[in-house]
C-alpha cells in the first residue's frame, strides 16, 4: 500500500503508537522495501526521530509518553511519576523508567531516559493513562515510593513530603511484595511520620539491620523496632 507520510503519522497516532519499529510500518504497507523508503521520508521532514537501533518515535510526541512505551512491560517512576501524579510540583530533569529488561539510556529529544531494571516480580502497581493524544504508563504514587526505597534514585525528601499523599493501605500491601529492606523502610518512615503498622508488618521482619539511605555514610541511630539505621543526618 502506497502511503503518504502523512498518512502514516495519523495511522500511528491512532494505534496509540508514538513509538514504533519498522515491522509495523510493514503491517500497514505490507512492503518492507517501500516501508523504510518511507520511514527515510520521515525523517528528513523531521516528523519521525530514531531512537536507536530499529526504533523511533513521532517527533512532537510527549516525552514521557515516549520513554514509557520504548520497553515492554515499563512505566515512569520516580520523580517523574509524582510529578504526573499531580502530588509534586517538581518537573524532573530527566525521566526515569521502570522496565524488566536492561536496556542503555537514550534520549528523547534533549531530554535523558534512564532505564532501571527491575525483577519481574517487581512489575506491578502502574496505569495506562492518555498524555497528549498518546498512551503513557505511569506508577502508582504508592508504589513510585517504593520503588525509590528500593532502589534509590530520587532525593530521600520527596519521599518523606508525598507519604501523608498515599493510600497508606496500598502502600502497606504494595510493601509486602518487596524484600525486606523495603519493608524495614517504609514500615520506619510511616512509623515517624504517625501511623504504625508494625504488627501488621513484623512477621516479615528478619534480624538482619539495613541502611535507611544506602548513599550515606556507614553510621547513623540504630532503630531496634524496625533493625533500621537511620543515617540520614550522618
Amino acid at each position: 500500500m502506497k502511503l503518504k507520510p502523512k498518512e502514516l503519522i495519523e495511522y500511528l497516532k491512532e494505534s496509540g503508537m508514538c513509538v514504533f519499529r519498522v515491522n509495523d510500518i510493514h503491517k500497514f504497507t505490507g512492503n518492507r522495501s517501500y516501508s523504510y523508503v518511507l520511514l527515510n521520508r520521515m525523517i528528513k521532514k523531521g516528523v519521525v526521530c530514531r531512537l536507536y537501533n530499529n526504533v523511533y518515535y513521532i517527533t512532537n510526541s510527549n516525552p514521557f509518553s515516549v520513554a514509557s512505551m520504548v520497553h515492554y512491560p515499563s512505566y515512569v517512576s520516580y520523580l517523574g511519576s509524582l510529578y504526573l501524579s499531580g502530588i509534586c510540583d517538581q518537573i524532573p530533569m530527566r525521566i526515569q523508567v521502570v522496565t524488566n529488561k536492561y536496556s542503555k539510556n537514550i534520549f528523547v529529544g534533549k531530554i535523558p531516559v534512564e532505564f532501571v531494571s527491575f525483577s519481574k516480580k517487581l512489575m506491578f502497581g502502574y496505569i495506562k493513562k492518555n498524555l497528549d493524544g498518546c498512551p503513557v504508563f505511569i506508577g502508582e504514587p504508592e508504589k513510585t515510593v517504593l520503588d525509590a526505597l528500593h532502589v534509590q534514585k530520587m532525593p530521600f525528601h520527596y519521599i518523606i513530603d508525598v507519604l501523608d499523599k498515599l493510600d497508606h493501605a496500598k502502600l502497606i500491601e504494595y510493601s509486602k511484595r518487596f524484600d525486606n529492606a523495603v519493608i524495614k523502610r517504609i514500615g520506619y518512615l510511616m512509623d515517624i511520620s504517625g501511623n504504625d503498622y508494625y504488627n501488621e508488618l513484623k512477621h516479615l521482619l528478619n534480624k538482619r539491620y539495613v541502611f535507611l539511605v544506602k548513599e550515606k555514610l556507614k553510621t547513623g541511630k540504630k532503630i531496634k523496632k524496625w533493625r533500621i539505621i537511620d543515617n540520614r543526618w550522618y
